[in-house]
């Protein structure tokens, strides 16, 4: 791999995880100057990848509000585990719980799930749309799935 491929391959791992980049973080993160981070930016948007932005790049998406589990689940992610744990501190023993889809909502689940492992929760009664949530309960507890039209790019 030639190495103006390497540094898009970097780019676009980046942009996969954040969506969007300044042009100061691009030239950091890639340990290039100013007019070689424009130049990857205009190869990347004539491939279709990127949108040159006013002092940056940003993914490329057909409808650039659409949603990505994938994408939001790896945004702020020590934040979400942080609410992850302080939202699971607050179910009880014998609650019943709604939970939607979200990437911060799983990370309440994951918290559940350490807690129902140390036997600190029991008699939980969990409903959720997400098929994420789930996964992540269904190992330790039974979980009632509510039903509808699954939507895949948010895993409910």
């Amino acid at each position: 791999m030639e190495k103006n491929e390497a540094r898009e391959q970097v780019l676009m791992n980046a942009l996969n995880i954040r969506g969007k980049m300044n042009t100061e973080e691009v030239m950091e993160m890639l340990n290039v100057s100013e007019s070689t981070a424009r130049r990857i930016f205009i190869r990347l948007e004539s491939k279709g990848e990127v949108i040159r932005t006013i002092g940056g790049i940003q993914l490329a998406q057909e409808n650039p509000m659409a949603y990505s589990f994938e994408r939001i689940n790896k945004q702020n992610l020590e934040q979400k585990i942080q609410i992850g744990v302080v939202g699971a501190n607050l179910i009880e023993s014998g609650d019943v719980v709604f939970f939607d889809s979200g990437t911060t909502t799983l990370q309440v689940c994951n918290a559940l799930v350490r807690r129902i492992n140390e036997e600190l929760l029991s008699n939980v009664t969990f409903f959720t749309n997400s098929l994420a949530n789930l996964n992540v309960l269904s190992s330790v507890c039974k979980v009632q799935l509510i039903g509808g039209q699954y939507r895949p790019q948010r895993r409910d």
